[in-house]
């Protein structure tokens, strides 16, 4: 059975001929998210963890837009260059506007959630994804030797 899928996309213009065409967010674009900023997506999904997925609403959503676009802005950037098909523009997004910013952080929400089924979808698949990492690193580091002071020993073979 053949795929014919066009991923549905919206125009955000801004000053003058200015334009960023975004779509929604896919499992590659949340796991290479997951991959270059671990923990700053750890920190967000702290922030959800415990809530019902029925408990976030799309004002969550819209409010959580400019915070992340103050406290987050290389997430921002990255979430943005992805959604716009052009994941090696993360600097070139930087110089965005931040109110171009929070519009599309807030389109790419909406977009994202229209193709995984809706918000409640969307965060129980970052749920698992999270969950998923989580145990990566949880079977990483387990097979790390261990110091007596309790932390993780590196392999540094260098010689003072």
């Amino acid at each position: 059975m053949p795929l014919q899928y066009t991923p549905i996309t919206e125009r955000i213009t801004f000053g003058g001929d200015n334009f960023i065409e975004l779509r929604g967010l896919n499992e590659q674009d949340l796991t290479s998210l997951f991959r270059a900023h671990q923990e700053t997506v750890t920190d967000l999904f702290d922030r959800f963890v415990g809530r019902s997925p029925d408990t976030i609403t799309e004002d969550d959503v819209d409010g959580l837009a400019l915070k992340l676009a103050v406290a987050f802005p290389a997430i921002v950037n990255h979430v943005i260059a992805a959604s716009a098909d052009v994941p090696n523009q993360v600097d070139e997004v930087g110089k965005l506007p931040l109110d171009v910013k929070v519009a599309s952080l807030e389109k790419i929400a909406t977009l994202t959630f229209a193709m995984s089924g809706g918000a409640k979808n969307f965060v129980e698949m970052v749920t698992r994804m999270g969950e998923g990492m989580t145990h990566l690193v949880e079977q990483v580091s387990s097979h790390l030797p261990t110091l007596k002071n309790g932390s993780m020993a590196s392999e540094d073979k260098s010689v003072s």
